[in-house]
């Protein structure tokens, strides 16, 4: 059973180390150390869940650990990349084609009412690779964070495409739960947070990311117990 008020706590537990959560969240290439961080206080490890967050101690353990559970988003989302790519290049390569042939002082001189419905054939064309590429940006979103907690609890990159072991929690109702709030609260949190310059965006996605690695994790340690 998911105990969602140990989620929503953990955060909060040490202002100390949520202040250098937030710091270290902030810069670009070192903020994979927070993800890291965020992972290994998930409790996926420990078997139970917890209101506390790990030491900042191994920093160079959480930058790997933040690395390689990157690349493993990355590989998740390659198939949307894909399709985003071809339907980048259906929609906007024969538009580009079709400007280039034209004259350049009558391109410069185009206004957005007659540029539109140049567009939007193309547009309309490249529509269902569109809607392709948001369900597998979803479903990549939807099963990478099992994927990488598989690879924290066992310490094992395979691991976390064992889809044998993946589909035992994410074709739960506990899961979509978990996954459906962690979704709203990083709308939320971004939302309201962004509005803070600079630190912002780190406040919220650190916060969210502690809450939402803490919940799945909860969901995967009480469906371990219960088999």
């Amino acid at each position: 059973m998911v105990d969602y008020n140990l989620s929503f706590r953990k955060p909060f537990s040490d202002i100390r180390k949520l202040i250098i959560g937030i710091v270290v969240n902030i810069i670009p290439i070192v903020n994979l150390i927070s993800y890291g961080y965020t992972l290994e206080s998930s409790d996926i490890k420990k078997g139970e869940q917890t209101d506390k967050m790990e030491e900042w101690e191994d920093f160079g353990g959480f930058f790997v650990k933040g690395l390689l559970a990157f690349i493993i988003s990355l590989i998740y989302g390659i198939p949307a990349l894909i399709v985003g790519i071809i339907a980048f290049a259906v929609a906007l390569g024969p538009l580009f084609g079709q400007l280039v042939l034209m004259d350049p002082q009558r391109v410069q001189t185009m206004n957005p009412e007659e540029f539109f419905p140049m567009f939007v054939p193309y547009l309309l064309a490249a529509l269902p690779l569109v809607i392709l590429f948001a369900i597998l940006i979803l479903i990549a979103t939807y099963i990478a964070p099992v994927g990488v907690l598989r690879y924290i609890k066992t310490d094992t990159f395979s691991e976390a495409f064992n889809f044998k072991e993946i589909t035992r929690y994410i074709f739960t109702g506990d899961y979509i739960l978990a996954w459906l709030l962690v979704l709203v609260l990083n709308i939320a949190l971004v939302g309201i947070l962004s509005n803070i310059p600079f630190v912002g965006t780190a406040i919220a996605s650190f916060i969210t990311g502690i809450i939402g690695f803490s919940l799945y994790a909860g969901v995967m340690m009480g469906i371990d117990k219960k088999n």
